[in-house]
């Protein structure tokens, strides 16, 4: 699959398929999460269970 093809960065278009594919989705958990534990934030800074949390990170991976 042309993953590439599914995205349209000047228009800022995404293709649905990148949210639904089971290929995609495999390839996500292998190449960013089966690597390494990776960590966002502490579970003190989520105040009550079904809240989420957003994280921004720098070029250098540093937290702003």
């Amino acid at each position: 699959m042309d993953i590439k093809a599914l995205i349209d960065p000047e228009g800022g278009l995404v293709d649905r398929r990148i949210f639904a594919d089971r290929e995609i989705y495999e390839l996500e958990r292998e190449r960013l999460f089966a690597r390494c534990w990776l960590y966002l934030g502490h579970e003190c800074e989520i105040p009550r269970s079904r809240s989420f949390y957003a994280v921004t990170r720098t070029a250098n991976c540093a937290r702003t």
